[in-house]
């Protein structure tokens, strides 16, 4: 039967890993130390260790591998069970994070494979280029660029994760250069570079934001940086600064883009012509988190605008996991170079009209709204109340009155779905959040669910604050018509231009405004409402002979 060597050493990996647990040593760096130290037990004995460690020049590398060299007789034991190939073979692939830096394999500091190989493609990288990777992780997007002949360098505080990238240097025979370092301090990593990575938007900034201002690369900008903008813009800039003739990608969340902390940071940054691009990356991309990425993409001369390109759908997926596959990186790619498909140039002009928002998804669409007039032209809208569980709790009544409770979760395909829960009153400090006969509901969170409301005038329904209550002029535009339009797909993709949060996707007030209604003629819109109105009934009509079916189904017996 032939051996599988993948399946073999991630097996061994996992022994190792065991083994440590058991004696309660850390999971990081530790497997990786101590299968060093397995690995070594094939060939040598353990008073040779001294010349293994000769071959690391960091001393902390150093003291983390001796730290396992108590458990050489213990290690050598497990090493012995897979044998000299599984194991060199295994040690000389570690920094092949397709196959061991994933979810099943525990805290790598490393993305999946198809992440650095997508950084590093939209680098096109030669070898007369000098590459700097701040936030390098445990070196596999950099190994990658050295072994194809670039200069490279990193930059990486966490320790854990540099001597894992010196070990993974160590058994591929590669020479590592990173700084074990801080990249805010403007004294890290000062050479000539003509192309870096900025990837430490999914790690815990410094604490210290004076010091980060004090650098003196974000000088130039000091006056719009905030304390509660993203890390990755005033990071992106250092590295920018340091080679202003050289290009910068940098992975971000989506708040980059839209937050008003960062807003005259990327206004300074557009009419700079320092922004070369956005690409927005799907969801599930990174293992360590559901946010959806996205890369900004700095350079020179970029005045006349900014390439907006929308990857969130050039992927695999199987299940939860998300993957982009070697073809698909090359489409992404081959897209953001031509600027064709899903990439498209939106100029400085139309980004300064959006209020500075770089979001992607406001400016990629398939069916641009024509003829369209915003919704702060033809209605008011008002949030739902912001109420505590507990408070609604003493308001509930267990016996029918005039005042019921609508949430998120009571609308279904368009519809309330059951009946509402009954209250006792409404405080007046609520008027604006009761419903009203052909209000329209909008869900506050996406997926946006959206419903017509249609009550009896004695009664009085209150909106819970995940939903907005938008009351149409009837004179400007036809209520049903504007539900209709905003349930459709076109609606939904006009809303979305204006999704904002990361983990929690919303809209809000200010920006539902903003969202374009098709302007057709009132007879046409009329005739549409009409129409809705006979199919509701009839389907109300379906719904209840469907009922009387299942009640005499239910007497069969």
């Amino acid at each position: 039967m032939e051996i599988d060597f993948d399946v073999e050493f991630k097996e061994f990996m996992w022994q190792i890993g065991n083994f440590l647990r058991d004696r309660g040593y850390d999971y990081t760096p530790g497997v990786f130390c101590a299968a060093t130290v397995a690995a070594w037990s094939l060939q040598h004995e353990q008073s040779e260790m001294a010349s293994l460690m000769k071959a690391f020049k960091r001393e902390e590398t150093k003291a983390a591998i001796m730290e396992y060299a108590e458990f050489y007789k213990e290690l050598q034991v497990i090493s012995a069970q897979y044998g000299k190939d599984i194991i060199e073979y295994g040690m000389k692939r570690l920094n092949d994070d397709s196959n061991y830096n994933n979810r099943r394999m525990g805290p790598y500091f490393e993305h999946y494979g198809y992440m650095n190989d997508l950084l590093l493609g939209l680098h096109h990288l030669d070898k007369s280029d000098v590459y700097v990777e701040y936030g390098c992780g445990s070196g596999n997007g950099l190994l990658k660029a050295a072994g194809e002949g670039v200069s490279a360098y990193g930059v990486e505080v966490n320790l854990s994760a540099v001597i894992i990238a010196d070990i993974k240097a160590y058994w591929i025979n590669m020479n590592l250069r990173i700084e074990l370092a801080d990249m805010d301090d403007d004294s890290v990593c000062n050479i000539k570079m003509t192309k870096s990575t900025v990837d430490t938007a999914f790690v815990r900034n410094s604490a210290n934001y004076n010091a980060l201002l004090d650098n003196k690369f974000l000088q130039p900008y000091k006056n719009v940086l905030k304390k509660a903008g993203v890390r990755t813009w005033s990071q992106a800039i250092i590295a920018y600064q340091k080679n202003k003739d050289g290009r910068v990608i940098a992975l971000t969340t989506p708040a980059a883009l839209f937050n008003n902390a960062d807003k005259e940071l990327r206004k300074t940054l557009v009419n700079q012509g320092i922004i070369e691009g956005v690409i927005a990356l799907p969801a599930g991309t990174l293992p360590t988190t559901n946010i959806a990425p996205v890369i900004i993409i700095l350079s020179k001369n970029n005045r006349d605008g900014i390439k907006m390109m929308d990857a969130t759908d050039i992927c695999q997926k199987s299940g939860k996991e998300v993957f982009i596959e070697p073809m698909q990186i090359d489409e992404i790619i081959e897209m953001y170079d031509s600027g064709s498909g899903k990439c498209k140039a939106v100029s400085t002009s139309e980004i300064m009209k959006a209020d500075y928002i770089l979001s992607v998804e406001h400016y990629i669409s398939d069916n641009a709204i024509k003829n369209g007039i915003p919704l702060i032209e033809i209605c008011g809208i008002e949030r739902g109340a912001t109420m505590k569980a507990t408070d609604l709790a003493k308001l509930e009544s267990k016996v029918p009155t005039k005042y019921q409770y609508l949430m998120l979760q009571d609308i279904v395909d368009g519809k309330i779905e059951k009946q509402l829960p009954y209250i006792t009153g409404i405080d007046s400090k609520y008027k604006d959040a009761i419903l009203r006969n052909n209000d329209i509901v909008i869900s506050k969170l996406t997926p946006f669910k959206v419903c017509l409301i249609n009550i009896d005038d004695d009664k009085e329904i209150l909106a819970n604050g995940n939903l907005f209550r938008l009351t149409v002029d009837p004179k400007k535009m036809n209520p049903v018509y504007v539900m209709l339009f905003l349930s459709s797909e076109d609606g939904q993709q006009e809303m979305s231009k204006y999704i904002k949060g990361t983990a929690m996707r919303t809209i809000s007030i200010k920006d539902l405004y903003k969202v374009q209604i098709p302007d057709i003629d009132r007879a046409e819109q009329d005739k549409i409402a009409a129409k809705y109105t006979a199919l509701m009934s009839r389907l109300k009509e379906i719904d209840m002979e469907r009922h009387k079916v299942l009640s005499e189904i239910s007497k069969l017996a």
